[in-house]
């Protein structure tokens, strides 16, 4: 173990940039939040979702459940809430953000235009099956199984060498 006397450290703790260290930990939290969702990162999950109202949002995965989500509440210590019953989503949704009847209904509504997420077959992460960035590799829709090339790849790999 180090030891430091009273100068060393306080030189130490100086020369830390706590405002990366900050961003370090947030883009952690984020990441942590998307792979309790089912994501492998922030990013992917933001992609996936739908904004609801402010910074709360909804993202309707592979399994047919919703998953109701906040980064600013995840950071406080609220985790996202999962819901298989509509009826019960709505009710709770227009508990927190206060919906009146009306925009309870076109919420109702907007569900079903939502997309659903597939769950890849080899790295088991959820996706949006119509990402833009997959049609960069999979253009003709032949690989709906997998998040991405990667995987695809991974999966052929694996067929050989079981062969």
């Amino acid at each position: 173990m180090m030891n430091l006397n009273h100068k060393e450290w306080e030189q130490k703790m100086d020369n830390i940039n706590w405002k990366e260290m900050l961003e370090d930990v947030e883009a952690a939290l984020m990441d942590n939040l998307a792979a309790e969702i089912g994501f492998p990162t922030y990013d992917r999950l933001l992609q996936s979702s739908e904004l609801i109202s402010g910074r709360y949002h909804l993202t309707y995965l592979s399994d047919g459940r919703f998953a109701w989500w906040n980064p600013d509440t995840y950071a406080t210590g609220e985790d996202p809430c999962f819901f298989s019953n509509k009826e019960e989503m709505v009710a709770y949704i227009a508990s927190v953000i206060q919906l009146n009847q009306e925009q309870q209904e076109k919420l109702r509504f907007n569900l079903q235009s939502f997309q659903q997420m597939k769950r890849c077959e080899t790295c088991d992460h959820e996706y949006n099956p119509k990402d833009p960035i997959r049609y960069e590799w999979d253009g003709d829709k032949d690989n709906q199984a997998y998040c991405s090339f990667e995987c695809a790849v991974e999966s052929v790999l694996k067929e050989e060498k079981d062969f």
